[in-house]
C-alpha cells in the first residue's frame, strides 16, 4: 500500500502562559530531541541512548540548552503512513512551532531523518520544509549533519541529500510494506483452502519476558496459547461479552451499557486497564469474532478467515444481532424511564402517519407528591407552523400501555396476532417481489449476452451501458434477497411471545420499573411492526372519546381496539381497521396550526 497520506495542515493552538522573557528578548535556544519506534525490537536497542548523549554533546558546542521536560517520543506510530504527525509526538511538535511555543534559531535533534518521515517525499518534504524555512535547525545525530537555512547557504546540496534520504526511506518502506501484504494474503488464501495450524496476523498472548498481555491483532476476550498452538476463548472475557450482547438485545444503548457493564464488574480483558466507554460496545458488537471469524481487508479485498476464534455467537445469534442493529431507528433507551411505544420505531399517528413522539413532565400531586406524566404526540404537529389533521394534541402514554399489555395478557389475542398466514405476512412479500425481480434482471442480462456473441446484431454503446447498469443492478438485488432471506431465518428461530410473559411485566412497567420497561420493549418490537394510534378519530365526537388502536402484527394480522384515554379500559374492539394502503396514502393538512 502507498503511503499517500496527506500533508497534515498547521493547526492554531492556544499559547501557553508565558513563563519567562519575551520572545522579543534574547534567551539561550533549546534543543529538542525526538525519536520515533516503529517496532517492539527497536524498544531494546541503545539508538536513544546514543541519540541523547549526542544531542546534549552538540548543544553544549553550540551554546544551546537540552530541553530534558520535553522529550518527544513516538513508540509504535508509523512514520509510512503517517501515524507519527496526525496522533504523536511530532504533530504536538509542529503545533507548538505553529502556536509560537517553539521559536526560530531553536533545534530538533533526531537519528536520521528518516525518522522524521517515511511518506512519500511530497508529503515528507512538507514538514521537513516547514520546520526549516521558519529557522529550526535540524541535527541528525547518526552522521552528524545539520539541516537549516544557513547550512543549505554554505551547502546547495544539502536540500538534495534530503530529498535522497526521503525517497530512499520510502521506497523500503514499501518494499517492507509490498512484502508483508504478500505474506498476509498468501496466509489468508492458505486458511480458506482449508489449511491450518498456524497463525494470522499478531497473537493476543501472553508475555512473560514483559509480564503482561500483548494485545496484537486478536480481540481482548481471546488469548493465545503456545502450548497447544491454538486460540482460546477468556472465560471473563466471553461471560462479559455474551452480557454486553444480551443488554444490547434488550434495547440498551452503548452508554447506558458501559455504565451497566462496570456497575456489574466486567471488565475489559485488554491487559490496559481501560474502562468500558461507548466506542468500545460499538466496537465489540460490529467484530465478526464474534462468530469466529477474523477480517483482513488486503488491496480491497476483504479475506474472511472461518473458525479463527473460538465463537461466542452461533450463527442464528450473529444474524439477529445484525438484523437488530440494522432496523433500530431511534436512540437506545438512555432515560430512566425508557419509553415503550415510540423506542422501537413501530408507533405511529393514525391520522396522518408520522412517527409518534414522546414528551415527559414531571409535575407535583397534593397527594402523591412528584409525579413522572409522559404523553404521546404526532411529530409533525411539534415542527413550527406543522398541523396534524387531528383535534387532540396528545394522550397520556400510560392509558395506552396498559391497554397494549392488558391485550397482550391473554393467549388467545396473542393467537389471533400470530395466525400462520404467509399471504398477509408483509416480510414474506417483500422477499417474494425481490426474488421476482431477481429472476427478470437475470433474464434481460441472458437476452443481452446471447447478442455479445452475435456479429450480425451486435450491442450498441447505448445497450451496452443498459447491460453493466443491469448487471449492477442484479447484484443489488441478490444482496437485499440474501439479507430478507437472513432475517427470515432468524423470524423462523424467533421464539413466540406468550400472555405469560407479558402478565408478568405488566405491574412492574406500570410502575416505570426500568428493567421491565426494556424487557417490555422488546417484547413489543418481536410482536408488532406497525402501532397506528388515532387520537381523535371522530371529529364530531366529543374530545374525551375513545382513543381508536390499531394494531399489526410481524405476520401482517391487524387488530382495532378502542380505548378509554384516562384509564386504559379496552372498551371494544373496531369492526372497521383502516387498510395499510390507505394509511400510507395520507398526506398532512395544510391548515394553519392551532392557536395555544
Amino acid at each position: 500500500m502507498t503511503a499517500t497520506t496527506a500533508p497534515r495542515p498547521a493547526r492554531r493552538l492556544p499559547r501557553k502562559p508565558a513563563q519567562a522573557t519575551p520572545a522579543t528578548v534574547a534567551r539561550q535556544p533549546r534543543l529538542f530531541t525526538y525519536a520515533r519506534i516503529s517496532s517492539k525490537k527497536q524498544e531494546t536497542g541503545t539508538g536513544i541512548a546514543r541519540q541523547d548523549a549526542y544531542a546534549e554533546k552538540w548543544a553544549a558546542e553550540n551554546g544551546f540548552v537540552l530541553d530534558r521536560e520535553l522529550r518527544l517520543e513516538d513508540l509504535g506510530l508509523s512514520g509510512y503512513h503517517g501515524d507519527h504527525v496526525r496522533r504523536g509526538a511530532l504533530g504536538r511538535f509542529l503545533d507548538a512551532f505553529d502556536a509560537g511555543d517553539v521559536l526560530p534559531g531553536e533545534g530538533l535533534a533526531l537519528e536520521s531523518l528518516d525518522r522524521l518521515s517515511r511518506q512519500e517525499p511530497v508529503f515528507a518534504r512538507e514538514h521537513f520544509d516547514r520546520l526549516v524555512r521558519g529557522g529550526i535547525r535540524i541535527i541528525t545525530t547518526s552522521d552528524g549533519k545539520e539541516f537549516s537555512l544557513a547550512a543549505y547557504r554554505e551547502d546547495k546540496t544539502r536540500s538534495l541529500w534530503a530529498e535522497l534520504v526521503f525517497m530512499r526511506a520510502n521506497e523500503e518502506s514499501e518494499t517492507k510494506s509490498r512484502g508483508a501484504r504478500s505474506a498476509l494474503k498468501t496466509h489468508c488464501e492458505n486458511w480458506q483452502k482449508g489449511a491450518r495450524g498456524f497463525l494470522v496476523g499478531s497473537p493476543r498472548m501472553f508475555s512473560e519476558a514483559k509480564g503482561r498481555i500483548t494485545r496484537g491483532t486478536d480481540p481482548w476476550w481471546t488469548l493465545y496459547d503456545p502450548a497447544t498452538n491454538s486460540i482460546r476463548l477468556v472465560d471473563q472475557g466471553a461471560a462479559a461479552v455474551r452480557r454486553l450482547v444480551a443488554l444490547y438485545m434488550q434495547g440498551n444503548g452503548a452508554l447506558v451499557i458501559a455504565r451497566r457493564m462496570k456497575e456489574e464488574g466486567f471488565e475489559i480483558g485488554d491487559g490496559t486497564g481501560k474502562h468500558w466507554n461507548t466506542f468500545q460496545v460499538q466496537r465489540t458488537l460490529e467484530s465478526r469474532a464474534l462468530i469466529g471469524e477474523k477480517v483482513f481487508e488486503i488491496e480491497g479485498q476483504e479475506y474472511a478467515l472461518e473458525g479463527y476464534y473460538p465463537p461466542i455467537l452461533k450463527p442464528d445469534e450473529w444474524d439477529a444481532l445484525r438484523l437488530f442493529w440494522k432496523n433500530r431507528e431511534v436512540p437506545r433507551a438512555n432515560a430512566d424511564v425508557p419509553p415503550i411505544l415510540t423506542a422501537n420505531g413501530v408507533a405511529f399517528c393514525g391520522s396522518c402517519g408520522h412517527p409518534l413522539i414522546a414528551s415527559n413532565q414531571y409535575k407535583s400531586r397534593a397527594k402523591s407528591g412528584r409525579v413522572f406524566i409522559r404523553r404521546l404526540r404526532c411529530g409533525h404537529s411539534i415542527k413550527k407552523d406543522g398541523a396534524c389533521r387531528c383535534e387532540v394534541d396528545s394522550v397520556l402514554a400510560a392509558p395506552i400501555e396498559r391497554a397494549v399489555l392488558t391485550f397482550c395478557g391473554e393467549q388467545s389475542n396473542l393467537d389471533r396476532l400470530f395466525r400462520s398466514d404467509a399471504s398477509a405476512n408483509p416480510a414474506a412479500e417483500k422477499l417474494e417481489a425481490k426474488r421476482t425481480e431477481a429472476v427478470s434482471l437475470q433474464a434481460k442480462i441472458a437476452r443481452y449476452e446471447e447478442r455479445l456473441e452475435d456479429e450480425d446484431d451486435p450491442l450498441t454503446k447505448t445497450e451496452r451501458k443498459v447491460l453493466r447498469d443491469t448487471e449492477t443492478a442484479l447484484e443489488r438485488v441478490t444482496a437485499e434477497v440474501q439479507e430478507l432471506e437472513r432475517e427470515a431465518r432468524v423470524g423462523t428461530h424467533q421464539k413466540v411471545s406468550t400472555a405469560k410473559e407479558w402478565s408478568a411485566l405488566q405491574k412492574r412497567v406500570l410502575d416505570l420499573d426500568p428493567d421491565a420497561r426494556m424487557k417490555a420493549r422488546k417484547l413489543l418490537a418481536d410482536t408488532f411492526e406497525r402501532i397506528d394510534l388515532y387520537m381523535h378519530p371522530d371529529p364530531k365526537a366529543d374530545k374525551s372519546a375513545p382513543v381508536h388502536v390499531r394494531l399489526r402484527s410481524t405476520q401482517g394480522a391487524m387488530i382495532g381496539l378502542a380505548v378509554d384515554r384516562r384509564t386504559g379500559d379496552i372498551v371494544g374492539e373496531l369492526s372497521k381497521v383502516p387498510s395499510p394502503e390507505k394509511l400510507t396514502e395520507a398526506k398532512h393538512t395544510s391548515r394553519a396550526p392551532r392557536k395555544r
